[in-house]
C-alpha cells in the first residue's frame, strides 16, 4: 500500500457528501447500539455551519442560498509514514459565501429566515438518510423538540428580532455542540440557577407539569447498586457524586426532575479532581460522553425550556441581567467558563 507524501483535499457539495456517510459519522452509539448523541462528522459539519450562520446574522449578513453553495472539504493530514485507509485523520470544514451587510431589514429578515429553514431541512434530510431502528424513535434524541416544538419553528411572518432569535434558539440547539461545549452550556445554565434558584426551577420545568421535557426519573438511570445505601461510599461513582462531600447542593433538589442540571454540573465538578482534570486535556469529553449515555435527553429538554419559558420573560430579565438568548451565545454576565 503506498504511503500518502501529501495531504489528500475532498471537495463535495451538500447533495454529494450527504450520500457517503456511515451511520458512527452521524450517531454516537454505545456499546449497547443506542444512539447516545450526535457523531462526530454531524458536528463537525452542522456546528460549523450554525456557528458561521449565527455569525453572520449577528453582522446583518446571511448566505441565502446555503444548499446551492455550501462547500465541504475534508482534508487527510499525513503523519509520515501514513497510509491514507488507516491512519489518515480527516479534518472536515465548510464554505459559503455571505450576502452583502448593505440590505434592507426586509431582505435580512428573509435571509435569516431561509438559512434557517435550510439548517432545518438538512437536518431532517439526514435523519431520513439515515433512519433509526423503529424502538430507537421513541426516545428523546437532541432533535425531538428542535424538529417537533413550535418554539424553535420558523414563520414567513416573524419580524427581524423575532426571525433572529428562534434562528439562535436553533442555532444553540445540544443537537450541534460537541461534548466540550455541551459542558460549557452546563456551567452557563448554573450560573442562572446559583443567581436566583427558585425562580429558575420554577421557570424551567423538568417534571410531570410539562410531559414532553419531563425528567422526573433521571436518579432511576443511575447505575444504583442496591446492596448499599444511597449515600455508602461503594456506591458506583456516577451514585457518590450526589454525596460528595463538598457539595454544595441540598439532597432535597436532587428529588426533582430540575435536580438533573445540578447533578450534571456536579459531575463535572467532583467526578475527578483537579490534578487529574489538569493533567488529562480530555477528561471533560469523557465524562460528557458517559453522562449523555444516561441522560441523552437532560440538555435538549433544558433547552427547549429554557427557550420557551424564560427568554420573553421580561421579570427573567431583571432577574438575571441578561436575555436568555445572550446566555445561550455567550453566558450570563459575568461568566468566564469559556464559550
Amino acid at each position: 500500500m503506498a504511503l500518502v507524501e501529501r495531504t489528500r483535499t475532498i471537495r463535495q457539495s451538500y447533495q454529494d457528501w450527504r450520500l457517503y456517510r456511515t451511520y458512527e459519522e452521524i450517531y454516537e452509539i454505545n456499546a449497547g447500539g443506542q444512539v447516545i448523541g450526535m457523531g462526530p462528522i454531524f458536528l463537525e459539519v452542522f456546528g460549523a455551519i450554525t456557528r458561521r450562520l449565527d455569525d453572520l446574522h449577528q453582522r446583518n449578513s446571511f448566505c441565502g442560498k446555503l444548499l446551492d453553495t455550501l462547500n465541504i472539504r475534508t482534508e487527510f493530514q499525513p503523519i509520515e509514514p501514513l497510509e491514507i485507509t488507516e491512519r489518515a485523520s480527516p479534518i472536515t470544514t465548510v464554505w459559503f459565501p455571505a450576502q452583502s451587510q448593505q440590505c434592507t431589514e426586509e431582505i435580512l429578515r428573509g435571509g435569516i429566515l431561509t438559512d434557517l429553514v435550510s439548517v432545518r431541512y438538512m437536518v431532517e434530510d439526514i435523519l431520513r438518510l439515515y433512519p433509526l431502528p423503529a424502538p430507537q424513535r421513541l426516545v428523546v434524541h437532541p432533535w425531538t423538540h428542535l424538529l417537533n416544538q413550535p418554539i424553535y419553528r420558523p414563520n414567513w411572518d416573524m419580524t427581524l428580532e423575532q426571525a433572529r432569535r428562534v434562528a439562535l434558539y436553533n442555532y444553540s440547539s445540544p443537537l450541534f455542540l460537541g461534548n466540550t461545549q455541551l459542558h460549557h452550556l452546563i456551567k452557563r445554565i448554573y450560573e442562572l440557577i446559583k443567581e436566583n434558584k427558585v425562580y429558575f426551577f420554577n421557570a424551567v420545568p423538568l417534571d410531570w407539569s410539562t410531559p414532553e421535557a419531563d425528567m422526573s426519573d433521571w436518579k432511576d438511570r443511575l447505575p444504583w447498586d442496591h446492596r448499599y445505601a444511597p449515600n455508602d461510599p461503594r456506591q458506583p461513582r456516577f451514585c457518590a457524586i450526589m454525596y460528595h462531600p463538598d457539595s454544595q447542593v441540598l439532597q432535597w433538589d436532587y428529588n426533582f426532575g430540575h435536580g438533573v442540571s445540578l447533578y450534571l454540573r456536579e459531575a463535572y465538578e467532583h467526578e475527578r479532581d483537579p490534578e487529574a482534570r489538569r493533567e488529562d486535556r480530555k477528561w471533560s469529553e469523557t465524562l460528557s460522553r458517559e453522562l449523555f449515555e444516561m441522560f441523552p435527553d437532560a440538555l435538549p429538554n433544558i433547552h427547549y425550556q429554557m427557550c420557551n419559558h424564560l427568554d420573553l420573560d421580561e421579570y427573567c430579565r431583571f432577574i438575571f441581567g441578561c436575555k436568555v438568548i445572550e446566555v445561550l451565545r455567550h453566558g450570563p454576565c459575568g461568566y468566564n467558563g469559556g464559550t
